[in-house]
């Protein structure tokens, strides 16, 4: 789904209740100490934000020298892009 400067973005399927969810997978080795605390108060925020508009968060792990983050899955994309549809229009072509 996506790359950002700390880590993966990935669409996952649950083998429990076979629902689409997002795992954020960070790295924490051979980070520093500093990102590596950011890493950790995103995901203390997201536990702690409830809010129709805001991605649900589920649950957050380390394991193997990752944070993986699961949240909701939003099938429209993220906001930037639902912002950037709504100001260019759903396709960019010049025709």
């Amino acid at each position: 789904m996506g790359r950002g400067a700390y880590g993966v973005i990935k669409k996952v399927v649950s083998y429990i209740d076979h629902k689409e969810y997002v795992m954020k997978k960070i790295t924490m080795a051979y980070t520093n100490p500093n990102k590596q605390q950011a890493a950790l108060k995103e995901a203390d925020i997201l536990k702690k934000v409830d809010h129709t508009h805001i991605i649900k968060y589920y649950t957050s792990f380390i394991e193997n020298s990752y944070l993986y983050i699961i949240m909701e899955y939003a099938e429209g994309g993220d906001l930037s892009r639902v912002i950037m549809e709504d100001l260019f229009g759903s396709n960019n072509n010049d025709d």
